[in-house]
């Protein structure tokens, strides 16, 4: 980036950062594994604002990670990671055009003048939107047991969330592609890179914990969108 995040991890040292970058290297021509620990420190990070504001690059980064966590729903899916690369990667063009004035997920609204096609809002409203489905999905994967039919659970928390921003297409579709998703043993190992040898404590603790921190990023958007936003 050319910009210094305006808060660093205090605990991060030069190691970590060999760690992440060996971690995002492409491997056997296929894309990187999910990891779902960075998924909870970019939310962490993108939290310790002062304003209760959200710092738009670890914003972007916990979202860029999730992005590969939808990827593991299968290809059908594609049109939605697809969407996501594209909202990420238009709020990342701006912070590298002007890091003051797009570093906060805060500085995009309020310099928008409440209109939706400012830069930056839309993409901004889409991304919101999708994460309150995408938190609501993975505690309900965490919650279910092994047995539960994950195309039913997809389509129920699709259908509380995300639905009521879109046409009947898209809603239509959505529920087609939900009857492709991998059983909820495989979409586990995913998260993790194998089922954890602690059990299922472990995953729905591990779970929750990411879910927590990215309910809350949903809800200090909501407000700030609430806030400078018109109706």
């Amino acid at each position: 980036m050319s910009s210094e995040p305006v808060v660093r991890d205090e605990n991060s040292t030069e190691e970590d950062g060999e760690v992440e970058e060996e971690k995002n290297q492409v491997v056997d021509g296929k894309s990187p594994a999910f990891d779902i620990h960075s998924v909870e420190k970019h939310f962490r990070e993108s939290l310790q604002h002062p304003d209760d504001d959200v710092l738009l690059i670890q914003f972007i980064d916990a979202y860029s990670e999730l992005n590969r966590f939808i990827g593991c729903l299968g290809r059908i899916f594609h049109f939605v990671s697809k969407d996501i690369n594209e909202k990420t990667t238009a709020l990342t063009t701006l912070n590298k055009e002007d890091p003051e004035k797009f570093n906060t997920v805060g500085h995009i609204l309020r310099s928008s003048g409440g209109h939706h096609k400012a830069k930056g809002v839309f993409e901004i409203i889409c991304l919101h939107r999708a994460l309150e489905f995408i938190m609501d999905f993975m505690q309900a994967v965490a919650d279910a047991e092994n047995h539960d039919n994950i195309s039913h659970i997809c389509r129920t928390s699709y259908d509380r969330t995300l639905a009521k921003h879109h046409n009947w297409v898209i809603r239509k579709a959505v529920h087609v592609a939900s009857l492709t998703l991998p059983t909820r043993v495989d979409l586990i190992v995913s998260i993790h890179g194998k089922y954890p040898e602690q059990g299922e404590s472990f995953v729905r603790s591990t779970i929750s914990t990411v879910v927590e921190q990215g309910d809350t990023v949903h809800r200090r958007i909501y407000s700030i969108m609430k806030q400078h936003l018109k109706e």
